[in-house]
């Protein structure tokens, strides 16, 4: 019985982060792009089962999602929190918090959005998709990143212990995969061994998103940390 909750579990983690990803224009056939969403809610909300009010990502009301909302809880100490009727409704209304605030999320967007050929180039869409929230203003904490080092990126650290990938800087031991995810994930740790991830530039809607070097995410970082603090709504 607890191996079938556990797969349910992972199915509807799954299927969320697909319509996640279908509402942002991002891939939902990319599964490491789908880990990565699923990394998020469980920084998030601890995983699905812990969800309050279909919200998976915690987001405050706002007229952006107001139509997909049926109301808000408030918290005596942290304030208020939408709700929704449904979980499919609070994950597309997470996409479209995204897609609306494009001064702050515009890159979280476009790197979730950029189409991936390889197995490498997935990963690395993944990691990018990571480094962009944690550097935007979602999180006043920022996920623990820390300037010039990515790989403290809380975000990444729980991706790599889901995929059992590890990626430059991190040194976590790799852990049972979910089972949606573990042919593409497998394949795509022995091509990052093979060719490590090369450090670039910050994403572009335009160009490659090579996984970024130091000096482009303090760039970046810095850049971001230029705007306002902006609460999830």
């Amino acid at each position: 019985m607890a191996t079938k909750k556990a797969r349910d579990t992972t199915l509807a983690e799954t299927l969320g982060a697909q319509t996640f990803l279908k509402e942002l224009g991002g891939d939902p056939l990319n599964l490491l792009l789908v880990a990565a969403v699923v990394a998020w809610l469980h920084q998030e909300s601890g995983g699905i089962v812990n969800v309050v009010g279909n919200n998976p990502f915690n987001l405050r009301p706002g007229r952006d999602i107001a139509k997909l909302s049926n109301g808000q809880r408030n918290m005596r100490r942290n304030g208020s929190f939408a709700t929704f009727a449904t979980m499919d409704l609070g994950w597309q209304a997470a996409a479209r918090r995204l897609k609306t605030l494009t001064a702050y999320y515009g890159e979280v967007v476009r790197a979730a959005q950029h189409h991936a050929v390889s197995q490498n180039d997935q990963l690395q869409v993944a990691v990018n998709f990571l480094d962009a929230l944690a550097m935007s203003p979602w999180d006043i904490s920022h996920y623990g990143y820390v300037n010039s080092q990515p790989w403290t990126n809380h975000l990444i650290q729980v991706f790599s212990t889901f995929t059992g990938v590890t990626l430059p800087g991190i040194k976590l031991p790799a852990t049972k995969l979910p089972a949606a995810v573990v042919a593409s994930t497998k394949a795509a740790a022995v091509s990052t061994a093979k060719k490590p991830l090369q450090a670039g530039v910050p994403p572009t809607a335009e160009g490659p998103l090579p996984y970024m070097g130091h000096d482009a995410s303090q760039a970046f970082y810095q850049a971001r940390h230029q705007r306002p603090h902006v609460v999830k709504g």
